[in-house]
């Protein structure tokens, strides 16, 4: 069969098999890139736990599925691995794990303390293992004897309990002994007999009864004999059979006759096997037959008895990582692990949708991988159209790919190589759409002819550009274009061309016809001649030559400013329903269309109406089984009633992968399945439950292509993006049935590891300290299928009152839990949502304060009635001494306002004022504030206090009055102004102020004062300003949330290092924005705010160095912004990281920097919106 043949038959069987065939095997690799310790996997174990263990030749590695903990020899250390060159594994019944290392004997690694021992040779030892360099290991099942395979010293069966081992070693003259004393394989098969397989000596079988062992020797005078007398690898299959890898090819062993058959390489065949170093061997849970040697991984068909081969590609980075496969091996799921030379450890990709590509080794493939429109026809044929290499047929029978082209000098080729759209109708002629106008394509000659002038009678280019076709009950065709629609009635289809032939496969298949179209949501009906609708315009005769001698008819609908016609010339689909109307989706809405009347009417996205068409950009429709009418739009997936006219949108909140819906196909069961910009989604109607899938899952990409998506008359899905097709039977799909083991993996107290997994396992409390205020704990689900696509809930039974959903990430922190017994649960489910719903608990035992037990709370009791008693005899000659000086203090205060208040309320003095006089203005805030007050006022008198704040506010004051501000109070160190004209004045006020500042420190300097530091927030909004209070009193005050934000985010200064920041509201209304240097900080929402505020800082007035710094990285560090809340984490950090100076700190970089390197690891959830929410006012 030749190769390509099979490899696309195999393809097309991959939806029926879990396991995808032959040069399609994705492959995920994990290197000391990742935390491997090295990247030669000499061993791979798992143990009851599920934790899987990684053997190298330097160090031992753990694995839970998102890193890697590295195990290696401490000299100071006697209880740590004996050895880093670690060369096999073995977990014995009880979970413990023997490790044979190069030079230190057999190691024991005990889960329950955490501890290796190490067993060395030991020439006065007769109970020790002989040799230091154990290159195999097998544990027997009963869980006390294990079989110690040796480098140079033979085969010892050490007995677990007494420590003490029986050495079997060749003996000269001894036909009984074992053939050689260089042990490289052990095996038990079905029946308890053990095999051995040697370097340099063949294969043994130890019959333990007698004592003696069988030889297998390679004779090369007996062709049945063994291939080689070096041994790699031995393994039974579920058949009885006895396989056995050498060096020299692979060996199946007739028991009965005492033969082998040998399986090699042969260079002119590609289905032998790929290399004749054997040096793995494992059949999976299904059943299938796995090799590994030195040139690639092999898959074995025991009944055909042939391989299929995948070797590394360099070009591919989902190829085996090195030929050189050392192991195999099948986690408790299914999943296949394997160890190579230099190349790490590899996992198989279990993908559930078949990927179809270009091979750049085969130019017979698809010609490209961005594909744009697909249709199956009547004859079985798949029809690609490609993003710029034209049309291309695949037939699946014959495993061939043919391409049609465009071509200048042809007039017979396509108009164009951009192919959007693909319909056949009933007469078996298909029509391919591009962006340069109409084209059938005649099966028997393999000719197009173009359909070009009519197109373009009303003079717009756009007309040509076909993005939809489809037929109407009466037999026309319907071309969705840029240019509008366009109504077309083809005439009669001319007959062959005489003396040409048919194409090779791509006439119709007896028994094919109408009946056994694809859906593309576009319906095949018999075409006919009819009139033209209402309200459609026929062109007239075109002066230029005829490419078409066929009297086809052409009509278009267009926008006609002021009448009922169509919303938007752009039309993406155009789709006629069940009861014969027309739905048009356009740039601005649906459009229904009654071809009978000429009426439109119009569905378009209402902001004041949730159940209106959710985004006016249509992609799609499609009607289902039901006739329920579905709209793919920019915003999520709207079910659409006909009679009302609403919509029910499904999006993201509902579960969908991406709210950019392009296409949807119904199974035979009625689910959904829609490709988006962000992977596949199958939607449950009834129940609007919805699963997504991603590249994790065999996706081609998770970003699909518009009008990419068909369906074949038995089922199979097909939807194009832009690397490629997938195919799909929807129900032979397999997903991951098992509930994920869930397990602690760390305790830390203020993020200093405390507990690791082993420990965490041991222990049922754990009590803590009321000192213990901050800890946290990391949780792993030891699923390796898809490990990012695990997701994780966990509660604080006792302080959380429901589970917390956090997504992938696999950490839960908790501060200042008050005293008390509390149960920390942790549950997981696996890549395909399905719920370990007991999982792992730990419970916490935390004893309250000393100030917080019965017999302090008395004591407070006693305290408080005391003081109270004292404090009201104190308060009560304290008032009367106070109450005459208050009253004469306050009849001269309380009748104090600014002169510019009086301005704004339009009055002429004081004495005007009255009690509720108000108006309501825009003005900016400015807020200010002395860092670190109070560590500077307690070093001062309280006259030193009152001089320095008088000094300060001295210099600051005229500042803003002289940018026509006023100040409205001092709030100690605080100040807060008005600016009634323009936010420019109050920003330059503001850089004004920190200039101000730096002046006056420059005299406490010459005084030997610690020069001070301020933060400014301005924030602009509405204000009422008014006079509060009552008949004897009277406040001059300014109410606005507006205030509350310019103090908090002054606040904020400290937070980000910045002088002056400023909102968003302020930013947007400032007149002369080029006079400032202004960056984006962060998007903020304040406690008891759901709307959030993007603040910036001015550093105009920054210090000379900090100024230039800012300035030289200002494009770099808005560029990595924007790519920020793009959730593009890792090519923003690059950008903040090429911000950093040496010697230069700034708190925004360096915080950016932490949250990209956080999300790059841990992506957040789907509805994150990049928005800091404060927690405290």
């Amino acid at each position: 069969m030749p190769r390509k043949l099979l490899r696309l038959l195999l393809i097309f069987l991959l939806a029926a098999s879990p396991l995808p065939a032959a040069e399609n095997l994705k492959f995920h690799h994990l290197t000391i890139e990742d935390g491997l310790s090295q990247n030669t996997v000499n061993a791979i174990a798992q143990d009851k736990t599920g934790f899987l263990w990684i053997g190298t030749q330097d160090g031992l590695n753990k694995y839970d599925g998102s890193g890697f903990v590295q195990y290696k020899t401490d000299p100071a250390n006697p209880d740590s691995l004996g050895e880093n060159y670690v060369y096999c594994l073995a977990i014995d019944r009880h979970d413990v794990m023997w490790i044979g290392t190069r030079g230190r004997g057999l190691n024991r690694y005990d889960p329950k303390t955490g501890r290796f021992a190490t067993f060395c040779y030991d020439p006065s030892n007769t109970d020790a293992v002989n040799d230091n360099f154990i290159f195999t290991l097998l544990a027997d099942p009963d869980g006390t004897t294990l079989w110690v395979g040796t480098e140079q010293n033979g085969l010892n069966r050490f007995d677990t309990v007494r420590q003490t081992s029986t050495k079997f070693r060749h003996e000269a003259g001894n036909p009984g002994s074992i053939s050689g004393d260089r042990i490289t394989a052990l095996c038990r098969d079905a029946s308890g007999s053990l095999w051995i397989g040697t370097r340099e000596n063949g294969l043994n079988l130890f019959l333990e009864k007698e004592g003696r062992f069988l030889h297998f020797p390679h004779d090369p005078a007996v062709a049945s004999s063994l291939s080689d007398d070096c041994v790699n690898a031995i393994r039974e299959d579920r058949r009885g059979n006895l396989w056995i890898g050498t060096r020299n090819g692979l060996n199946l062993l007739d028991r009965e006759k005492r033969t082998f058959t040998v399986f090699r390489h042969d260079p002119q065949s590609p289905t032998s096997l790929s290399h004749n170093r054997v040096t793995a061997l494992h059949e999976d849970r299904s059943g299938r037959f796995w090799v590994g040697t030195e040139g690639g991984l092999n898959l074995f068909d025991r009944d055909r008895q042939t391989f299929s081969s995948w070797k590394e590609d360099a070009a591919n980075r989902f190829s085996l990582s090195n030929n050189d496969v050392m192991n195999i091996f099948e986690d408790d799921n299914g999943t296949l692990w394997f160890g190579t030379f230099t190349g790490g450890l590899n996992k198989l990709v279990r993908p559930k949708f078949a990927h179809i590509q270009r091979d750049p080794a085969d130019p017979g493939s698809l010609p490209q991988n961005s594909v744009w429109a697909i249709f199956v026809d009547s004859a079985g044929m798949v029809w690609f159209g490609t993003e710029s290499e034209g049309l291309c047929r695949w037939d699946r029978t014959a495993g061939t790919f043919t391409t049609f082209r465009s071509r200048e000098d042809d007039p017979t080729s396509l108009t164009s190589n951009v192919v959007q759209a693909i319909f056949e109708d009933a007469h078996q002629t298909l029509w391919i759409g591009t962006d340069s106008g109409l084209n059938r394509f005649d099966r028997q000659t393999g000719r197009f002819t173009r359909f070009l002038d009519d197109l373009r009678f009303l003079g717009s280019p756009d007309c040509r550009d076909i993005m939809k076709i489809t037929g109407d009950r009466e037999g026309n065709l319907w071309l969705a274009t840029y240019g509008g629609v366009c109504r077309f009635v083809p005439g009669p289809v001319p007959g062959p061309v005489p003396g040409s032939g048919p194409v090779p496969g791509s006439g119709p298949v007896p028994g094919s016809g109408p009946g056994s179209d694809s859906v593309s949501g576009q319906d095949r009906q018999d075409l006919g001649n009819a009139p033209v609708p209402p309200g459609m315009a026929t062109p007239t005769a075109s002066s230029a030559p005829r490419e078409e001698a066929d009297p086809a008819t052409f009509s278009f609908l267009v926008p006609v400013a002021g009448k009922n016609s169509l919303s938007h010339k752009r039309v993406r689909t155009v789709f006629q329903d069940s009861t014969g109307l027309f739905w048009f989706g356009t740039e601005n809405g649906l459009n229904r269309y009654d071809a009978a009347t000429g009426r439109f009417d119009l569905f378009a996205h209402d902001p004041a109406r949730p159940d209106s068409l959710s985004h006016n950009r249509v992609y799609s429709v499609f009607e289902d089984a039901q006739g329920a009418l579905w709209v793919c739009t920019k915003n999520g997936l709207n079910r659409f009633d006909r009679t009302t006219g609403r919509c029910r949108l499904f999006s993201e909140r509902d579960g969908l992968s991406n709210n950019t819906v392009y296409g949807v196909l119904a199974d035979r069961q009625g689910a959904l399945w829609m490709s988006t910009n962000n992977g596949l989604t199958r939607l449950d109607p009834a129940t609007g439950q919805a699963r997504t899938f991603s590249v994790d899952d065999g996706l081609q990409s998770n970003e699909f292509n518009m009008g990419s998506f068909c369906q074949a008359p038995d089922g199979e899905m097909f939807f194009g993006g832009i690397n490629g097709v997938n195919a799909f039977y929807p129900d032979r799909i397999t997903y991951n049935t098992r509930p994920p083991p869930v397990v602690l993996t760390t305790f830390r107290k203020l993020d200093q590891v405390v507990l690791t997994a082993r420990e965490l396992a041991d222990r049922p409390e754990l009590h803590l300290s009321y000192r213990d205020n901050f800890f946290s704990f990391e949780f792993a689900a030891l699923d390796f299928v898809a490990p990012t696509r695990n997701r994780y809930a966990y509660k604080m039974e006792g302080f959380d009152s429901d589970w917390i959903h956090c997504g992938n990430r696999r950490y839960a922190a908790y501060t200042n839990l008050s005293g008390g017994r509390f149960v920390f649960r942790v549950k997981a489910s696996n890549n395909d949502g399905v719920w370990n719903e007991t999982g792992t608990a730990i419970t916490l035992v935390i004893p309250p304060p000393p100030w917080k037990t019965w017999w302090a709370y008395c004591l407070y009791a006693a305290a408080l009635f005391g003081s109270v008693s004292g404090y009201v005899a104190w308060k009560k000659a304290q008032h009367a001494r106070e109450m005459a000086f208050q009253q004469r203090l306050n009849e001269a205060a309380n009748r104090f306002v600014p002169h510019e208040f009086l301005t704004i309320l339009g009055k002429p003095d004081i004495l005007e004022v009255g009690l509720g006089d108000q108006v309501q203005k825009e003005m900016t805030i400015f807020f200010s504030d002395i860092r670190s007050f109070t560590n500077i006022s307690e070093k001062l008198s309280p006259k030193e206090n009152i001089d320095f704040i008088n000094g300060y506010l001295g210099n600051v004051g005229p500042v803003i009055r002289e940018h026509h501000g006023f100040i409205d109070k001092y709030i100690g160190d605080a100040v807060m102004a008005l600016f009634p004209t323009s936010p420019d004045d109050a920003v330059r006020a503001a850089v004004g102020s920190l200039q101000a500042v730096d002046r006056f420190n420059a005299i406490r300097r010459q005084e030997h004062l610690e020069p001070i530091r301020i933060g400014i927030g301005l924030n602009t909004g509405t204000l009422m300003l008014g006079t509060v209070g009552e008949r004897h009193r009277i406040n001059a005050t300014v109410i606005s949330d507006a205030v509350n934000l310019a103090s908090r985010i002054e606040g904020q200064t400290k937070v980000y290092g910045a002088g002056i920041l400023i909102t968003d509201s302020t930013l947007e209304r400032l007149v002369r924005r080029q006079d400032f240097l202004i960056r984006t900080v962060d998007r903020i929402a304040v406690k008891g705010k759901d709307r959030a505020v993007a603040i910036h800082e001015v550093f105009s007035g920054a210090p000379a160095p900090e100024l230039e710094y800012k300035s030289t990285i200002l494009d770099r560090y808005e560029e990595a912004i924007t790519l920020y809340y793009q959730r593009k984490f890792a090519e923003a950090g690059r950008l903040f990281g090429e911000c950093v100076r040496p010697g230069v700190a700034d708190k925004c970089v360096q915080m950016y920097l932490e949250r990209c390197r956080f999300y790059a690891a841990a992506p957040p959830p789907p509805d994150w919106d990049g928005v800091t929410r404060l927690t405290s006012k």
